[in-house]
Parts: structure tokens; sequence; C-alpha cells
């Protein structure tokens, strides 16, 4: 969970967070257990801003960004199956054998067709970090940032 200077909340770097993300996502990949592992990456709001596409069901909220990482996730391939955070947790009860905690995880969609596990697993991806601009930097210190971050 990032700090709010990286949340990519309102009134905070998008850059920032993306190098934030990009060093955890790093770190996992380059480590010893790249091979079996699921990342999401999942935002807690929709960012206040406009969604075109209603919700699919009824009391269902606005869309909300969310990435998988994974040497099995499927390459340039978008999941558009409706679902709620709830999936995440109906994929490790699916892909460890657990009973369902709820009525709710036991019928939820579990980004199965987001992985294919018969798929040579994917290499870790180069993450780059992004140089934050002069003009950047200066807006961030003006409301609280740190003007001397080295990203």
């Amino acid at each position: 969970m990032p700090t709010t200077p990286d949340s990519q909340h309102n009134d905070q770097s998008m850059a920032l967070g993306d190098n934030w993300i990009g060093k955890v996502v790093g770190a996992i990949m380059n480590g010893p257990d790249w091979s079996s592992t699921a990342i999401f990456i999942t935002y807690d709001d929709c960012g206040c801003f406009y969604d075109h596409v209603p919700p699919p069901h009824q009391g269902w909220g606005i869309r909300e960004p969310f990435v998988i990482v994974s040497p099995y996730a499927k390459p340039g391939y978008t999941d558009s199956t409706p679902t709620t955070m709830i999936a995440m947790l109906a994929y490790v009860e699916h892909t460890f054998g657990l009973p369902p905690l709820n009525a709710d995880d036991a019928s939820s969609y579990d980004y199965s067709d987001a992985f294919d596990y018969t798929q040579r697993p994917l290499k870790p991806v180069p993450m780059k970090t992004t140089k934050i601009p002069a003009a950047e930097k200066a807006w961030l210190a003006k409301h609280g940032a740190d003007p001397n971050d080295p990203t």
C-alpha cells in the first residue's frame, strides 16, 4: 500500500505512483517466487472521473482500474467479465482449493479468463523509472510533497 505521495490520488503525482508500482512489481518479478505469482494492482476509488459505462448490476458502483501481473497472465488481454473485488478472494479460493467464505465469493467470477496456465511462463518485464519534470516537482513541493524526491 503506497504512502500518500505515491498513491495516485487527486493532487498527487501519477508518475510518482507509477514509479512506486514499478519498484514493487519489479522487485517481485525479479524475486525467487515470480514463477508462481499473481499480482493484483487495484485502486480504492475511481479518481472521481466520469465513467461512460453504467454499472452492470444494481448496487454496484462505478468501475475501478485493475491490473493483473503474472507469468501466466494472457499477454495484452482485457478481461471484460463484470465482477467485484470479491473476485480476488474467489481466485485465491479456487487456486488453492479453499472453501468459499460465503455466498458472495462462492458465486463470484475468479479471473479465470485472464490466465493461461498452459502457456510458456512470461519473463519479467523491465520496469522503467519516470523522471519527474521540474515543473511537476515545483507543484508537488508547493502542495506538500518532497521536492527532493529522486524520482
